[in-house]
């Protein structure tokens, strides 16, 4: 019964005690009195049962049955966790570091968030505003449901400076920032050396040694010029027949560039373009990650960070249209640090072309637990590479 309900009851039971016509007065006084009472009391109890609702839905809310609760199948309360963030973008909290904060390394990054296959990145800059750490977490959830994440990352810095703590989801699109939250810090040096863990270049540097080395070289201070470079010395493309594909796209020191090769692939295609994703660290431009337009690579995919076994799936498709008759691909797993030239260490294996796809395994060679770099490329008959995919992964072991 609700308040309506209780005021409709009291005002009929008030109608029905109306006083038959020619009564004395003093009696139809008192009646009166009576009707103005009953009124009132249905009022009040109207009152007494809407603080009643009240004081129950309070009790249920401190009892931890709060709306948004997870419930056991018991039927008790599972609180979501709570993130208390720092700074925020909407689907990206960051609760620690706090802004303003003094950090050495390994610093830890936490938070909560709803992002693409629930994939947080994660990026220092120093007070030039270089990456000097860049890496990638997991949440506990993604991709529509919100879940926390934590990652140790370790930096080096030559001395007390300025800099930023930049989290971010990469988009699915074409991996430029987007949902990007910054943290103002002050880094210190000290703490735990730098990993080699945390460098995701795998050419023309893939270590901190070899990028210091480049600084200054005007070869690689252009994203263009270094995915062309990249072409030539990697591939083997003559350097008149690479060409600058449409889509190429420069944001912050984020790039995204398409190249093709007329001689090999005419006229241009989508599906026969090289792409890269490149960033700026310092005045160099490396390259993060390539792939090609002619195949998927479904195993590893580009969500995979790690390799836990001895041996590395792969498996591919061809895009549609594509006849692979003749051609090769071959897979090669080489210790990071080799800059894609190879090593006595590296693993390499020719994976069996079957219709429209491939699949087989490459060993992993031993790394004891640093990174490897993964490159899986297609021949043609003539040996020409026609379209490569590579990029870094680190080990378990």
């Amino acid at each position: 019964m609700n308040d309506d309900d209780v005021r409709e009851m009291l005002r009929t039971k008030a109608d029905d005690m109306r006083i038959a016509p020619g009564a004395p007065r003093q009696v139809l006084r008192r009646s009166r009195r009576r009707r103005r009472m009953t009124t009132a009391i249905a009022g009040g109890v109207a009152v007494l049962v809407a603080l009643g609702a009240f004081a129950g839905v309070r009790a249920a809310t401190h009892s931890g049955a709060a709306p948004g609760s997870r419930f056991a199948g018991n039927g008790s309360p599972t609180p979501t966790p709570t993130v208390i963030p720092s700074a925020s973008s909407g689907a990206i909290d960051v609760s620690a570091p706090s802004s303003g904060e003094t950090v050495t390394s390994p610093i830890t990054v936490s938070g909560d968030a709803d992002v693409f296959e629930a994939v947080v990145s994660i990026r220092i800059l120093d007070d030039k505003g270089a990456t000097i750490a860049d890496t990638t977490t997991m949440a506990s959830c993604g991709s529509g449901c919100r879940g926390t994440y934590s990652a140790q990352v370790p930096f080096s810095v030559a001395k007390e400076e300025a800099g930023t703590i930049m989290v971010f989801e990469a988009s699915a699109k074409d991996g430029t920032p987007i949902n990007v939250v910054r943290i103002p810090v002050t880094l210190e040096p000290g703490g735990a050396p730098s990993s080699e863990t945390g460098f995701d270049g795998i050419w023309p540097a893939d270590d901190d040694a070899q990028l210091a080395a480049l600084r200054g070289n005007s070869n690689y201070a252009d994203p263009i010029q270094t995915a062309t470079a990249f072409a030539v010395q990697i591939l083997g493309w003559s350097p008149s027949d690479v060409t600058p594909g449409p889509g190429t796209s420069t944001s912050g020191d984020q790039s995204y560039v398409v190249l093709w090769n007329p001689k090999l692939h005419s006229p241009y295609d989508r599906s026969s373009a090289l792409n890269f994703q490149l960033r700026k660290a310092g005045d160099i431009w490396i390259v993060r990650h390539v792939d090609t337009g002619l195949f998927d690579l479904l195993n590893p995919s580009i969500r995979q960070d790690v390799v836990v076994a001895s041996s590395q799936q792969i498996t591919g498709q061809f895009a549609q249209g594509v006849n692979p008759s003749g051609w090769k691909v071959t897979a090669v797993l080489m210790p990071a640090g080799t800059g894609l030239t190879g090593s006595e260490a590296e693993q390499t294996a020719d994976i069996p072309i079957s219709g429209s796809g491939f699949d087989g395994k490459v060993s992993v060679p031993p790394t004891s637990g640093g990174d490897v770099e993964l490159v899986v490329s297609v021949t043609n008959g003539n040996g020409e590479t026609l379209g490569l995919w590579a990029r870094r992964l680190s080990t378990a072991g």
